[in-house]
């Protein structure tokens, strides 16, 4: 069994060496510390990504060894997502701009909670960096609720995991003890919460406001750590498969195409998804408008592009089994022509005893 002070100092030394390459690298270019404030966010290189990644990882084990098993637990079981969900139904960001002060009291006014309301739920809320009391009673904007107040497409982010996952994460255990080892795509979580016996996607077919904003939170989501569309523009030979034609399946919004198509000038591409996903982005944006395509396509049906040189799955064989996985790939066999590829960029678990989580002291 390892010595857990050894671990400890190994997490502090880790913590100390990474956040000095940060800092002096912040300081070498003149550029301001790490805040809170509500400025508009830094964007550190690429070389120091591996940096960020290790400080949070080696943090959060820290974090926990310190608060032991008991304390962990509890914090976690805390509902933390309750303020934020008051203050994104309700639009609190958004009722003074940022770089300027309000009180409870003028908040309450404009929401129609009660003054006491507002300032327990803001005073949680603050806990996690989500707003700033400066002085008592006195509320001022942080880089968190900046976003929320600024960036329609992290606000929506945020709306779909407050509207549609969190209640869905609620009801997991019980849709396992209603439909125990189902594999179907209609008794999830999701479906239990719903009352439905249709699958998300189905389900927000039927509702195309509910849909629009999934689809602006995942292209959100799609902009953060581990997501960006540069993993795949820049780690893959595109240039070598010169003049080609990529239809990328399940594409949402094109933003995965449009990258590609703007980077390489030869490529054509045909984004698919459901109907509601691309009604409002038929039209490409100038510059590539006249080498892409969208297409509404229900993927388990039988794809109707034929002979393209690529079809491309981005993140969407995860949200389905097995089954449903081999339904979508056999959809797409009559079209393949001799030498096309099917190439899937996708979530995978890490090996054995390649994360710090999966480290025992035993």
């Amino acid at each position: 069994m390892d010595n857990p002070q050894d671990r400890i100092s190994q997490l502090a030394a880790t913590i100390f060496h990474n956040t000095e390459r940060i800092s002096g690298y912040l300081s070498g270019n003149m550029l301001p510390a790490l805040s809170f404030k509500a400025d508009p966010p830094l964007k550190l290189p690429e070389e120091l990504d591996s940096a960020r990644a290790a400080v949070a990882e080696a943090t959060e084990e820290l974090n926990q060894l310190m608060l032991g098993p008991k304390e962990a637990l509890y914090l976690q079981a805390q509902h933390d997502l309750v303020s934020l969900y008051i203050i994104v139904d309700y639009g609190i960001a958004k009722m003074f701009s940022v770089g300027e002060e309000t009180t409870f009291e003028q908040l309450a006014e404009t929401s129609g909670l009660r003054e006491g309301e507002v300032a327990r739920v803001l005073r949680h809320a603050i806990t996690k960096h989500i707003f700033h009391e400066p002085r008592k009673g006195i509320v001022e904007h942080t880089a968190a609720s900046r976003l929320l107040a600024q960036d329609e497409g992290f606000l929506d982010w945020v709306d779909v995991n407050l509207q549609e996952t969190w209640p869905a994460a609620a009801q997991t255990v019980n849709a396992m003890r209603k439909w125990p080892n189902s594999r179907c795509p209609a008794q999830t979580g999701f479906s239990y919460s719903q009352d439905t016996e249709e699958s998300l996607f189905e389900y927000l077919e039927k509702y195309p406001e509910r849909a629009k904003r999934f689809v602006h939170g995942m292209s959100a989501f799609n902009t953060g750590p581990g997501y960006i569309l540069d993993y795949v523009v820049d780690k893959f030979p595109w240039a070598s498969l010169g003049e080609a034609s990529v239809v990328d399946v399940g594409g949402s919004t094109g933003e995965m195409m449009i990258a590609l198509a703007t980077k390489f000038p030869l490529l054509n591409a045909v984004v698919q998804d459901l109907p509601n996903t691309i009604a409002e982005y038929l039209i490409p944006p100038r510059g590539v408008e006249r080498r892409i395509n969208f297409m509404a396509h229900d993927f388990f049906t039988k794809q109707p592009v034929r002979g393209a040189d690529m079809y491309f799955f981005r993140l969407v064989l995860h949200n389905w089994s097995d089954e449903d996985c081999f339904r979508i790939l056999r959809a797409i066999v009559p079209a393949l022509k001799p030498g096309a590829r099917i190439i899937a960029t996708e979530l995978c678990l890490p090996p054995f005893e390649t994360v710090q989580p999966s480290r025992s002291d035993d």
